[in-house]
C-alpha cells in the first residue's frame, strides 16, 4: 500500500507508480510485499530494498561487482536444481 494512501486515504497518480514499483520488486526478488518470514526490519520489501540502496551507495565499484557476480552464481545454482 502506498504511503500516501495509508497515511491520508488519498488516491493519485503516485499510488499507481508506487504499486507498479512494488510489483516489479516482487518479480525481481521473489519476495512478498510484507512477510513475517524475514528478520525484524526486513519484513517490508520496500524498506528492505531501501536499506540495500544505502549499503550499495557506500560500496565501491569492485565490491558491487563481487556482489553482482555472487548473485549471478546463486541464480545459476537455483535454476540448475
Amino acid at each position: 500500500m502506498a504511503p500516501e494512501y495509508f497515511m491520508y486515504g488519498k488516491v493519485n497518480d503516485k499510488i499507481d507508480v508506487y504499486a507498479f514499483g512494488v510489483v516489479l520488486l516482487e518479480l525481481l526478488t521473489g519476495r512478498k510485499p510484507i512477510s513475517g518470514d524475514y528478520p525484524k526490519g526486513q519484513e517490508s520489501l520496500v524498506m528492505w530494498v531501501c536499506t540495500l540502496n544505502i549499503v550499495f551507495f557506500f560500496m565501491s565499484r569492485k565490491e558491487l561487482n563481487l556482489v553482482s557476480q555472487s548473485s549471478q552464481k546463486l541464480q545459476t545454482l537455483r535454476t540448475n536444481h
